[in-house]
């Protein structure tokens, strides 16, 4: 496992791990649903993703992944930090997780969205999220 100081992780797998609880195997879109009442201020979620190269071509790539969560009950952006993420290198056959924090979550329905930007090459193949529960 590498660390990276951008705060992910890197992990050589060819698929998210079962221990994603929320997960979508085709794309970067997945929809959960929490169970707490009443919700807290925040919320915090381990993301997990695996890049797919649809050029084929490799080197020394770098990849914006961008996360945006909405609240699916009330149809608006729900504050997320961080925003994005810079993945260098991206490899192949290997996954990257980090965490997320949602702000002022009004919804028990979230929409997550994990997007890449700025380099054709990649695209989000899979993705899943688990919610960090805070222990009182």
């Amino acid at each position: 496992m590498h660390t990276s100081t951008s705060g992910y992780a890197v992990l050589p797998s060819t698929q998210v791990p079962a221990c994603f609880n929320h997960r979508a195997t085709a794309g970067g879109l997945l929809t959960i649903k929490l169970n707490e009442s009443p919700l807290p201020k925040s919320l915090r979620f381990k993301a997990c993703i695996m890049l797919l190269n649809i050029i084929g071509e490799t080197g020394a790539d770098r990849c914006s992944i961008w996360i945006e969560i909405m609240d699916k009950q009330n149809d608006f952006k729900v504050r997320c930090t961080p925003i994005s993420r810079l993945i260098y290198p991206v490899l192949t056959e290997h996954i990257y997780t980090f965490e997320v924090e949602a702000e002022d979550v009004t919804s028990t329905e979230l929409l997550f969205q994990f997007t890449s930007r700025y380099n054709d090459k990649w695209k989000i193949g899979e993705c899943g999220v688990y919610q960090i529960l805070e222990v009182p």
